[in-house]
């Protein structure tokens, strides 16, 4: 352990001596830069060098008969930060399934092809994005498909919803490979605009928000298959559409950093719970009863979100 003397220099600023040794270790003389970065813990850690992200990381997965796990490995792949994947071909006949995978992975590009044979490159520059332009656009994509569910009992628009759901899928990847790359090269926080010790937050914010397009998609597929076109079925769009409003009210209170409002919403979850368990008792129809189900699920993400607020 060495220690210092704090220098004062002028009215506003103070100066430290850095040892001799440490300069001669990483070859610095007078003049050179010296790059300074704060920790979690407050602490100042000093850097000979600015240390960018290594370019080229690689990883080979093989295909098998198993596209399902090959789609799984190319999401951990994505979110893990890898840059480059080769993927090793058993049947060329499955081409297209495996290009589809990748159209679902955002930046991914083929950039060459052979008959044993895929290579895909990340072609993004991850300090051109900002978390939040990608939390807004998941927050308008999840308004979007429940302004287009509460319809779905009278029109087949499932397509429409499961399509803005996959666009939410790309973008919480997305999400996740930034954070990911962050917690290993802390210097890109300053480009996405999140600081270190919030990455943890804005990781369990997307994930909640994905997960509540799952069941925005779910509700939509079960009103298009429900038979039931009673006053009890607008009994429980009334009840989504509340939910709806308390999502709304939620997620306004993420932007503002509104803890009263937060608390509030918190609180909100047992009396949708109340209200679905009564409506629960009045109905028979499978689809009506996964419906509530999943409006239930929607009410326990909203308090989720609502925590990391005021938490």
């Amino acid at each position: 352990m060495d220690y210092r003397k704090l220098i004062k220099l002028g009215s506003s600023s103070h100066i430290l001596s850095l040892p001799n040794d440490w300069l001669k270790k990483n070859k610095l003389k007078k003049g050179d830069l010296v790059y300074i970065s704060e920790n979690i813990n407050n602490e100042l850690v000093l850097s000979p060098q600015l240390k960018e992200e290594k370019k080229g990381k690689q990883v080979t997965i093989t295909e098998n008969n198993d596209l399902d796990d090959l789609n799984r490995k190319l999401i951990s792949a994505y979110i893990s930060g890898y840059d480059i994947v080769n993927i090793k071909l058993k049947n060329l006949n499955n081409f297209r399934v495996i290009e589809n995978y990748l159209d679902s992975l955002m930046s991914f590009e083929i950039i060459e092809q052979t008959p044993n044979e895929i290579i895909a490159k990340d072609l993004l520059d991850i300090k051109e994005i900002s978390m939040e332009k990608i939390i807004r656009r998941i927050d308008i994509l999840i308004r979007a498909m429940i302004e287009e569910t509460k319809e779905s009992h009278k029109l087949s628009n499932y397509e429409d919803v499961y399509k803005r759901d996959q666009d939410i899928n790309k973008l919480a990847f997305l999400s996740f490979r930034i954070i990911k790359k962050c917690f290993e090269y802390p210097k890109l926080t300053e480009y996405i605009g999140v600081k270190y010790n919030k990455l943890i937050d804005e990781w369990m914010l997307v994930f909640y928000l994905e997960k509540m397009a799952d069941e925005v998609k779910r509700i939509s597929r079960y009103l298009t298959r429900s038979k039931d076109k009673s006053n009890k079925l607008k009994e429980i769009i009334n009840l989504y559409l509340e939910v709806y409003e308390d999502y709304k009210r939620c997620m306004d209170a993420y932007y503002k950093k509104d803890i009263n409002t937060a608390y509030e919403m918190s609180k909100r979850k047992d009396i949708v719970m109340r209200k679905s368990n009564s409506l629960l008792e009045k109905n028979k129809d499978p689809y009506v009863f996964n419906i509530i189900d999943r409006t239930k699920a929607l009410a326990n993400h909203i308090r989720d979100i609502s925590r990391l607020i005021y938490q």
